[in-house]
C-alpha cells in the first residue's frame, strides 16, 4: 500500500482483510507488508493493549489469553490492520511471581478460547487441564438455542486442543461451553 497511496494519495484502501498472528518459541509475530520500519504493532490481551512496538512485528507474552494486533503504517495512514485472535498458554513456571502450584493457576488453565474469531471452515479449541479428567464441549447457537455439536473425552493434563469442522453451521453467534472436573466454561465464537 505504500507505493500506491505515494504514487495515488487519494486512493481508497479499505476494507482489508485480516492478517493472521503466528507463534513461534512463545513469540508472537505477524507480516502485514510494507516497510516494517513504518509499522505501528498495538498487541492487545483480552481486547486491552499490552505492548506498542514501532519498526518490530513480535511480541512476547508472559501472561496466557487471547493476544490479537493492529498495524498502523505512518505512509498509509487511514489503514489499520487488524488481526484475528491467537489463544496463548504460558507454563506456570514462566510466570514471574507466580507458583506452579497456585489456586489462581488453575483458574487460568482450565480456561477455554476458540480461534480464529469470527470463524469460518474450521475453528480451533484450546483449554487446558490442571489434572487429566473427562470433558465435554457442546456448540449451541445463541439466536436459536439449538445445539449442534456435543464433544467429549479424556483430557490430558495440559494443553487439550479440538480442531472443529464449522462449514455447515450457518453464520452467527455460537455459544461454546465447557464442562471439566473444574465446572463449566463459556465461550463466545462467531462464524461468518
Amino acid at each position: 500500500m505504500e507505493g500506491i497511496i505515494q504514487a495515488a494519495s487519494a486512493s481508497v484502501y479499505s476494507p482489508q482483510a485480516i492478517i493472521p498472528v503466528s507463534i513461534q518459541n512463545n513469540v508472537l509475530y505477524v507480516s502485514a507488508g510494507g516497510s516494517i520500519t513504518n509499522n505501528t504493532y498495538n498487541w492487545y490481551r483480552n481486547d486491552t493493549l499490552v505492548g506498542t512496538k514501532t519498526s518490530d512485528s513480535t511480541f512476547t507474552p508472559i501472561i496466557g489469553g487471547n493476544y490479537s494486533v493492529t498495524v498502523t503504517n505512518a505512509i498509509a495512514t487511514q489503514l489499520t490492520l487488524q488481526s484475528d485472535t491467537i489463544f496463548v498458554v504460558i507454563p506456570t513456571d514462566s510466570v514471574p511471581g507466580v507458583a506452579a502450584d497456585s489456586a489462581n493457576i488453575a483458574d487460568t488453565l482450565s480456561a477455554i478460547a476458540v480461534y480464529p474469531n469470527p470463524a469460518h471452515g474450521v475453528a480451533t479449541i484450546v483449554f487446558n487441564e490442571v489434572t487429566s479428567g473427562q470433558y465435554t464441549i457442546a456448540i449451541r447457537s445463541l439466536s436459536s438455542g439449538s445445539v449442534f455439536t456435543v464433544l467429549g473425552g479424556e483430557a490430558a493434563a495440559g494443553q487439550n486442543v479440538i480442531y472443529q469442522n464449522i462449514e455447515n453451521y450457518a453464520p452467527g453467534i455460537y455459544v461454546i461451553t465447557l464442562i471439566d472436573s473444574t465446572g463449566k466454561h463459556h465461550f463466545k465464537l462467531t462464524i461468518e
